[in-house]
């Protein structure tokens, strides 16, 4: 095998410059616009979803595990202003539930 001429080079030389050139060109960036505007979009929407995600796997760690979740509101049911609400609520749900006036009456009536 002969070694190549500096001519040949230099013919190579100017063929793969021509290519490359020719690919240069071609190969100019293409989306638009609406590349752009989907992008941020994009970053938007994870801006807001990522510290919702955060909030949610924490709140999941705390109420699912009951260890964490007794140890986290146990001491509120040493408070009596606590106690007191538990108390007010719960006797609301009972009374919009239950119709003791009916009850009694029916009770009443039957002796």
């Amino acid at each position: 095998m002969s070694s190549p001429t500096p001519e040949d080079l230099e013919s190579r030389i100017r063929a793969l410059e021509a290519e490359n050139a020719r690919l240069t060109v071609r190969t100019s960036p293409s989306g638009g616009w609406w590349r752009a505007a989907l992008s941020a979009f994009v970053i938007v929407i994870a801006t807001i979803l990522v510290p919702v995600s955060v909030v949610t796997t924490w709140a999941r760690v705390q109420l699912v595990d009951e260890d964490a979740f007794v140890s986290t509101f146990a001491p509120l049911t040493e408070d009596p202003a606590v106690q007191e609400l538990i108390v007010d609520e719960a006797t609301a749900a009972i009374d919009a539930q239950v119709d003791f006036a009916g009850l009694t009456d029916q009770v009443f009536d039957g002796i």
